[in-house]
């Protein structure tokens, strides 16, 4: 569905669609000083070690699927090797892990139940 009042195209209905319109934005994307700041921004975040390493994970799991021009664009430079090798099984390990933690555990939902039961722990 596209809501023409917000000015959206739409959706491309093939691989060469795709292709299309990215070779149509392509000469309008610039890498701004406010985008090259969010960079800087993102890349040197946290005050400790824990803090850029978790943020770190993330980041670098989203410069991966960059591709090679918005990198350069961007100029962020990282080896497809530590991309490959380093990057993405963190990137994939710690989406394993957030969504883990997502899930309701046993205490959690036997907590829940007795809440929609009325109940007290004692019944």
């Amino acid at each position: 569905m596209c809501l023409g009042c917000f000015g959206c195209l739409p959706n491309p209905k093939s691989v060469a669609e795709v292709g299309a319109y990215f070779d149509r934005m392509l000469p309008q994307l610039r890498a701004t000083e406010p985008a090259l700041d969010a960079v800087k921004f993102l890349r040197r975040f946290g005050h400790n070690v824990e803090q850029k390493v978790m943020v770190r994970i993330p980041v670098n799991g989203v410069v991966g699927v960059l591709p090679q021009w918005g990198r350069g664009a961007m100029r962020i430079r990282r080896s497809w090797l530590v991309g490959e090798f380093v990057d993405k099984p963190l990137t994939r390990a710690a989406g394993r892990l957030l969504r883990w933690a997502c899930e309701p555990s046993p205490i959690v939902t036997t907590a829940r139940e007795r809440m929609e039961k009325g109940s007290s722990p004692e019944a």
